[in-house]
């Protein structure tokens, strides 16, 4: 980049916060001037550092992004990066507006083509198209959250060491699979055994976020690095983080339809044939 930018992030996990801090530290230009995790100290954060760009979750316990937005000064307007795992609306919605979105979990490249992508807005458009733009935009997301809204849970509680709780974010969750009449959570950093099918937990979770690819396994969509056809036989999904899970013949068919009309990242299609691979009806 070729100005240094400065950044606030608005996040109401603190995981999440240091995340975005030690990504943000990577990239050259940029310059974390402040952090706030709901929208009243993000507002009050605002008028005292003065960013350039605010990074903004959209899904906050105490109100959303778009509290945050309409909180501002009549005369703020920062470029705004949303960070959400909203892929289902949010590239349709942001392909028109003058504002800019990257996925959970938040991959550095990406981040780093969002913040110039917002630097050459706010050098493009003085600040009363961008505070035109800014309202437009919150307008029309509140308008697809609304009939996108949907009961699927947000997280999910799980049994640690010495009989205490953890709460697992599903925005955490990369894959589940079976494994007796148990099923283990796979995030990031860990994974967790719940008591539960398989069955029930799909059903807790959002469609358009996660998708069944065997009988014993269900993935995050934008996990997905490629699938494709084993050479021993039988089908096989590639994650972004190297893990892999079974891919059932009859939920191939699915995964090959939204692979080649979706425009989230859902993967690469490999050599599925029919021919050379081994029958896989799970």
């Amino acid at each position: 980049m070729t100005s240094a930018m400065k950044l606030m992030i608005v996040d109401d996990e603190p995981l999440a916060v240091r995340r975005l801090e030690i990504t943000l530290g990577a990239i050259a230009g940029a310059e974390c001037v402040a952090t706030a995790r709901n929208c009243e100290e993000a507002v009050r954060k605002f008028r005292e550092s003065a960013p350039d760009i605010v990074l903004l979750d959209i899904c906050m316990k105490n109100g959303d992004g778009f509290d945050f937005l309409e909180m501002l000064p009549a005369d703020a307007a920062p470029g705004i990066i949303f960070v959400t795992a909203f892929d289902h609306f949010a590239a349709r919605a942001f392909d028109v507006l003058a504002a800019d979105y990257v996925l959970k979990p938040v991959e550095p490249d990406r981040l780093k083509l969002a913040i110039e992508r917002a630097r050459v807005f706010l050098q493009a458009h003085d600040a009363d198209n961008r505070i035109c733009a800014l309202r437009e935009t919150v307008a029309q997301l509140r308008e697809e959250i609304r009939k996108t809204h949907s009961d699927y849970d947000k997280e999910i509680w799980v049994n640690g060491a010495a009989g205490a709780h953890i709460r697992v974010p599903v925005d955490d969750i990369v894959f589940a699979r079976s494994e007796g009449e148990y099923v283990r959570i796979h995030t990031k950093f860990r994974s967790h055994l719940i008591r539960i099918s398989l069955l029930q937990l799909e059903e807790r979770l959002d469609p358009a976020e996660f998708i069944r690819t065997h009988r014993s396994a269900i993935v995050r969509l934008s996990a997905i690095e490629s699938f494709g056809a084993k050479a021993s036989g039988g089908g096989e999904v590639r994650l972004r983080d190297g893990a892999t899970v079974p891919l059932g013949r009859v939920y191939a068919k699915r995964i090959r339809t939204i692979a080649a009309s979706r425009s989230s990242p859902v993967g690469r299609a490999e050599s599925f044939s029919d021919k050379n691979s081994t029958p896989d009806r799970n």
